[in-house]
């Protein structure tokens, strides 16, 4: 047991939720941001698909891709950090 690597994995975790939640698949606030940025006609259809929301990230899950995206945001967020990236 080592504490560092402890702290270590706890600090990839959190990079990995706030990464997540950056998506922008409804309802994860990363759509919010993107509806924000969309002309107002087409954030009301991109928002239609909130009931989905979940069974398409869980699709994006089970097919790998969720964590084809969240990976190099983890990445990218240790350089900036100055954290050792995380070993796959």
């Amino acid at each position: 047991f080592y504490p560092a690597k402890f702290l270590l994995y706890a600090i990839y975790f959190n990079l990995g939720i706030g990464v997540f939640n950056l998506v922008p698949i409804p309802p994860l606030d990363g759509s919010r941001i993107l509806t924000g940025l969309l002309p107002r006609g087409i954030a009301r259809y991109y928002m239609q698909l909130e009931p989905f929301g979940f069974l398409i990230v869980l699709a994006l899950y089970m097919s790998g891709w969720l964590y084809r995206v969240i990976l190099p945001g983890i990445h990218l967020l240790c350089r900036i950090l100055g954290i050792p990236g995380l070993q796959v």
